[in-house]
Protein backbone atom coordinates (compact mmCIF):
# COMPACT_ATOMS: atom_id res chain seq x y z
CA UNK A 1 0.00 0.00 0.00
CA UNK A 2 1.49 3.37 -0.97
CA UNK A 3 1.97 5.38 2.25
CA UNK A 4 0.37 8.50 0.76
CA UNK A 5 -3.07 6.86 0.60
CA UNK A 6 -4.42 8.03 3.95
CA UNK A 7 -8.00 8.21 5.22
CA UNK A 8 -7.89 11.96 4.57
CA UNK A 9 -6.76 11.37 0.98
CA UNK A 10 -9.59 8.90 0.43
CA UNK A 11 -12.13 11.41 1.73
CA UNK A 12 -10.60 13.96 -0.65
CA UNK A 13 -11.19 11.48 -3.49
CA UNK A 14 -14.91 11.52 -2.66
CA UNK A 15 -14.95 15.31 -2.59
CA UNK A 16 -13.07 15.72 -5.87
CA UNK A 17 -15.31 13.16 -7.59
CA UNK A 18 -18.72 14.70 -6.80
CA UNK A 19 -20.53 15.34 -10.07
CA UNK A 20 -20.65 19.06 -10.80
CA UNK A 21 -23.14 21.29 -12.59
CA UNK A 22 -22.38 24.82 -13.84
CA UNK A 23 -23.75 26.32 -10.61
CA UNK A 24 -22.14 23.83 -8.22
CA UNK A 25 -20.33 25.35 -5.27
CA UNK A 26 -17.38 23.60 -3.61
CA UNK A 27 -16.91 24.47 0.05
CA UNK A 28 -13.34 23.44 0.82
CA UNK A 29 -12.43 24.38 4.39
CA UNK A 30 -10.16 22.66 6.95
CA UNK A 31 -13.12 21.26 8.89
CA UNK A 32 -15.75 21.12 6.15
CA UNK A 33 -15.91 19.62 2.65
CA UNK A 34 -19.24 20.08 0.87
CA UNK A 35 -20.67 20.44 -2.62
CA UNK A 36 -23.94 22.33 -3.12
CA UNK A 37 -25.82 22.55 -6.41
CA UNK A 38 -28.88 24.85 -6.23
CA UNK A 39 -30.14 23.74 -9.65
CA UNK A 40 -30.12 20.03 -8.79
CA UNK A 41 -32.28 17.95 -6.49
CA UNK A 42 -30.07 14.85 -6.80
CA UNK A 43 -27.96 13.62 -3.87
CA UNK A 44 -24.93 13.03 -6.12
CA UNK A 45 -24.81 16.83 -6.68
CA UNK A 46 -25.31 17.77 -3.02
CA UNK A 47 -23.00 16.18 -0.50
CA UNK A 48 -21.19 16.78 2.76
CA UNK A 49 -18.00 14.71 2.77
CA UNK A 50 -16.19 15.93 5.88
CA UNK A 51 -17.73 17.77 8.84
CA UNK A 52 -15.79 18.45 12.04
CA UNK A 53 -18.10 20.23 14.48
CA UNK A 54 -18.10 21.03 18.20
CA UNK A 55 -20.42 18.60 19.91
CA UNK A 56 -22.63 21.35 21.31
CA UNK A 57 -23.21 22.81 17.84
CA UNK A 58 -23.63 19.60 15.86
CA UNK A 59 -27.38 19.02 16.04
CA UNK A 60 -28.20 22.59 15.03
CA UNK A 61 -25.71 22.52 12.14
CA UNK A 62 -27.00 19.19 10.86
CA UNK A 63 -30.59 20.42 11.02
CA UNK A 64 -29.61 23.60 9.19
CA UNK A 65 -27.94 21.75 6.31
CA UNK A 66 -30.69 19.15 5.99
CA UNK A 67 -33.40 21.84 6.12
CA UNK A 68 -31.70 23.89 3.40
CA UNK A 69 -31.92 20.98 0.98
CA UNK A 70 -35.36 19.87 2.13
CA UNK A 71 -36.65 23.40 1.72
CA UNK A 72 -35.92 23.38 -2.00
CA UNK A 73 -37.09 19.80 -2.49
CA UNK A 74 -33.59 18.45 -2.99
CA UNK A 75 -32.06 15.24 -1.74
CA UNK A 76 -28.59 15.20 -0.22
CA UNK A 77 -25.82 12.83 0.83
CA UNK A 78 -23.77 13.02 4.02
CA UNK A 79 -20.70 10.89 4.71
CA UNK A 80 -19.80 10.19 8.34
CA UNK A 81 -16.19 9.20 7.76
CA UNK A 82 -13.00 8.97 9.79
CA UNK A 83 -12.28 12.72 9.82
CA UNK A 84 -15.77 13.83 10.85
CA UNK A 85 -16.71 14.78 14.40
CA UNK A 86 -18.30 14.29 16.85
CA UNK A 87 -17.90 10.53 17.17
CA UNK A 88 -21.67 9.97 17.26
CA UNK A 89 -22.33 11.91 14.04
CA UNK A 90 -23.97 8.87 12.42
CA UNK A 91 -26.65 8.76 15.12
CA UNK A 92 -27.27 12.47 14.80
CA UNK A 93 -27.68 12.19 11.02
CA UNK A 94 -30.24 9.43 11.50
CA UNK A 95 -32.06 11.52 14.10
CA UNK A 96 -32.23 14.32 11.51
CA UNK A 97 -34.10 12.03 9.12
CA UNK A 98 -31.30 10.85 6.85
CA UNK A 99 -31.22 7.17 5.92
CA UNK A 100 -28.17 4.92 6.18
CA UNK A 101 -27.24 3.42 2.82
CA UNK A 102 -24.75 1.11 4.48
CA UNK A 103 -21.25 0.84 5.88
CA UNK A 104 -18.68 1.53 3.19
CA UNK A 105 -15.00 0.57 3.06
CA UNK A 106 -12.34 2.92 1.70
CA UNK A 107 -9.81 0.60 0.07
CA UNK A 108 -6.62 0.84 -1.94
CA UNK A 109 -4.30 -1.40 -3.91
CA UNK A 110 -1.13 -0.97 -5.92
CA UNK A 111 -1.90 -1.68 -9.57
CA UNK A 112 -0.40 -5.10 -10.39
CA UNK A 113 2.31 -5.12 -13.04
CA UNK A 114 0.41 -7.78 -14.99
CA UNK A 115 -2.85 -9.67 -14.91
CA UNK A 116 -5.76 -10.97 -16.98
CA UNK A 117 -6.25 -9.07 -20.23
CA UNK A 118 -8.82 -8.57 -22.97
CA UNK A 119 -7.42 -11.57 -24.81
CA UNK A 120 -8.88 -13.94 -22.22
CA UNK A 121 -11.94 -11.88 -21.26
CA UNK A 122 -10.21 -10.84 -18.05
CA UNK A 123 -10.79 -14.35 -16.80
CA UNK A 124 -14.37 -14.72 -18.12
CA UNK A 125 -14.57 -16.54 -21.50
CA UNK A 126 -16.69 -14.63 -24.01
CA UNK A 127 -16.50 -11.32 -22.12
CA UNK A 128 -15.54 -8.14 -23.94
CA UNK A 129 -15.41 -4.61 -22.54
CA UNK A 130 -15.96 -1.45 -24.59
CA UNK A 131 -15.73 2.18 -23.60
CA UNK A 132 -18.92 4.22 -23.46
CA UNK A 133 -19.19 6.71 -26.33
CA UNK A 134 -21.87 9.15 -27.48
CA UNK A 135 -23.12 6.33 -29.73
CA UNK A 136 -23.71 3.71 -27.03
CA UNK A 137 -24.79 5.78 -24.03
CA UNK A 138 -28.16 4.03 -23.93
CA UNK A 139 -26.47 0.62 -23.64
CA UNK A 140 -24.56 1.95 -20.63
CA UNK A 141 -27.64 3.53 -19.05
CA UNK A 142 -29.81 0.46 -19.52
CA UNK A 143 -27.35 -2.08 -18.15
CA UNK A 144 -26.47 0.21 -15.22
CA UNK A 145 -30.14 0.70 -14.32
CA UNK A 146 -30.85 -3.03 -14.48
CA UNK A 147 -27.61 -3.94 -12.72
CA UNK A 148 -28.52 -1.70 -9.79
CA UNK A 149 -32.16 -2.93 -10.03
CA UNK A 150 -33.45 0.62 -10.23
CA UNK A 151 -36.18 2.57 -12.01
CA UNK A 152 -36.29 4.92 -14.98
CA UNK A 153 -35.82 7.90 -12.64
CA UNK A 154 -32.43 6.45 -11.70
CA UNK A 155 -31.68 5.83 -15.37
CA UNK A 156 -32.33 9.48 -16.18
CA UNK A 157 -29.78 10.54 -13.56
CA UNK A 158 -27.23 8.10 -14.99
CA UNK A 159 -27.95 9.37 -18.51
CA UNK A 160 -27.38 12.97 -17.45
CA UNK A 161 -24.04 12.21 -15.76
CA UNK A 162 -22.93 9.95 -18.61
CA UNK A 163 -23.49 12.61 -21.24
CA UNK A 164 -21.62 15.19 -19.15
CA UNK A 165 -18.61 12.90 -18.93
CA UNK A 166 -17.73 13.47 -22.59
CA UNK A 167 -16.59 17.00 -21.81
CA UNK A 168 -12.78 17.10 -22.21
CA UNK A 169 -12.26 18.56 -18.75
CA UNK A 170 -14.06 15.63 -17.04
CA UNK A 171 -11.45 12.94 -16.22
CA UNK A 172 -13.79 9.95 -16.39
CA UNK A 173 -14.17 6.82 -18.45
CA UNK A 174 -17.18 4.51 -18.41
CA UNK A 175 -17.40 0.99 -19.79
CA UNK A 176 -19.93 -1.61 -20.93
CA UNK A 177 -19.18 -5.32 -20.53
CA UNK A 178 -20.72 -7.71 -23.07
CA UNK A 179 -20.96 -11.46 -22.64
CA UNK A 180 -21.25 -13.18 -26.02
CA UNK A 181 -22.41 -9.84 -27.41
CA UNK A 182 -25.05 -9.13 -24.74
CA UNK A 183 -24.56 -6.17 -22.35
CA UNK A 184 -24.31 -7.61 -18.83
CA UNK A 185 -22.37 -5.09 -16.73
CA UNK A 186 -21.00 -1.57 -16.50
CA UNK A 187 -18.20 0.20 -14.68
CA UNK A 188 -16.76 3.66 -14.19
CA UNK A 189 -13.22 4.94 -13.69
CA UNK A 190 -12.27 8.43 -12.57
CA UNK A 191 -8.72 9.55 -13.21
CA UNK A 192 -7.32 11.69 -10.41
CA UNK A 193 -3.76 12.93 -9.84
CA UNK A 194 -1.65 9.83 -9.29
CA UNK A 195 -4.47 7.31 -9.01
CA UNK A 196 -7.60 5.76 -10.45
CA UNK A 197 -10.87 5.76 -8.53
CA UNK A 198 -13.08 2.74 -9.28
CA UNK A 199 -16.76 3.69 -9.26
CA UNK A 200 -20.12 2.23 -10.03
CA UNK A 201 -19.58 -1.40 -11.00
CA UNK A 202 -22.92 -3.08 -11.74
CA UNK A 203 -23.68 -6.61 -12.99
CA UNK A 204 -27.09 -7.87 -14.11
CA UNK A 205 -28.58 -10.16 -11.44
CA UNK A 206 -28.77 -13.14 -13.82
CA UNK A 207 -25.03 -12.93 -14.50
CA UNK A 208 -23.68 -12.50 -10.98
CA UNK A 209 -21.30 -14.99 -9.32
CA UNK A 210 -19.59 -15.67 -12.65
CA UNK A 211 -16.49 -13.56 -12.12
CA UNK A 212 -17.74 -10.56 -14.12
CA UNK A 213 -17.33 -8.00 -11.33
CA UNK A 214 -13.80 -9.24 -10.78
CA UNK A 215 -13.21 -8.89 -14.53
CA UNK A 216 -14.34 -5.25 -14.35
CA UNK A 217 -11.66 -4.69 -11.73
CA UNK A 218 -8.97 -6.39 -13.81
CA UNK A 219 -9.94 -4.34 -16.87
CA UNK A 220 -9.53 -1.08 -14.96
CA UNK A 221 -6.16 -2.24 -13.66
CA UNK A 222 -5.16 -2.70 -17.30
CA UNK A 223 -6.34 0.81 -18.14
CA UNK A 224 -4.34 2.26 -15.25
CA UNK A 225 -1.23 0.38 -16.36
CA UNK A 226 -1.60 1.89 -19.82
CA UNK A 227 -1.88 5.35 -18.24
CA UNK A 228 1.18 4.77 -16.07
CA UNK A 229 -0.78 5.01 -12.82
CA UNK A 230 0.18 2.70 -9.96
CA UNK A 231 -2.57 3.19 -7.38
CA UNK A 232 -6.23 2.19 -7.40
CA UNK A 233 -8.78 3.23 -4.78
CA UNK A 234 -12.43 2.39 -4.19
CA UNK A 235 -15.21 3.11 -1.72
CA UNK A 236 -17.08 -0.19 -1.62
CA UNK A 237 -20.09 -1.51 0.26
CA UNK A 238 -18.85 -3.65 3.15
CA UNK A 239 -21.43 -6.35 2.47
CA UNK A 240 -21.15 -6.23 -1.33
CA UNK A 241 -18.40 -5.16 -3.69
CA UNK A 242 -16.02 -4.67 -0.75
CA UNK A 243 -15.92 -8.44 -0.31
CA UNK A 244 -14.79 -8.97 -3.92
CA UNK A 245 -12.30 -6.11 -3.75
CA UNK A 246 -10.78 -7.65 -0.65
CA UNK A 247 -10.35 -10.97 -2.45
CA UNK A 248 -8.35 -9.35 -5.24
CA UNK A 249 -6.01 -7.62 -2.82
CA UNK A 250 -7.53 -4.26 -1.92
CA UNK A 251 -6.71 -3.24 1.64
CA UNK A 252 -9.22 -1.43 3.82
CA UNK A 253 -7.86 1.90 5.09
CA UNK A 254 -10.95 3.24 6.84
CA UNK A 255 -14.74 3.05 6.89
CA UNK A 256 -17.56 5.51 6.46
CA UNK A 257 -21.32 5.57 6.86
CA UNK A 258 -23.16 7.01 3.85
CA UNK A 259 -26.48 8.72 4.57
CA UNK A 260 -29.01 10.18 2.16
CA UNK A 261 -32.32 11.97 2.26
CA UNK A 262 -35.16 9.48 1.83
CA UNK A 263 -36.14 8.80 -1.76
CA UNK A 264 -39.74 9.11 -2.87
CA UNK A 265 -39.38 7.37 -6.25
CA UNK A 266 -37.52 4.18 -5.33
CA UNK A 267 -34.11 5.37 -6.53
CA UNK A 268 -30.84 5.70 -4.71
Amino acid sequence: MPPRVTPEALERVLFESVALEPDSERIDEPDWLQVRTPSSKRPNHNAVIVARMPEAETDARVREVVAEHHGRGARMRWVAGPSSRPADLSRRLADAGLELLGATLAMTKSVPESGPTAADGYGVPGLTIRQMTPHNVEDFVDVTMRGWEQTEAFAEAVRHIAKQSFAPEIPTRSYIADLEGEPVASSHLRILPGLGYFQGGAVLPAHRSRGIYRALIQHRFEVLRELGLTTAVVWARADGSGVICGKVGFETICEGDFYESPATDGTR
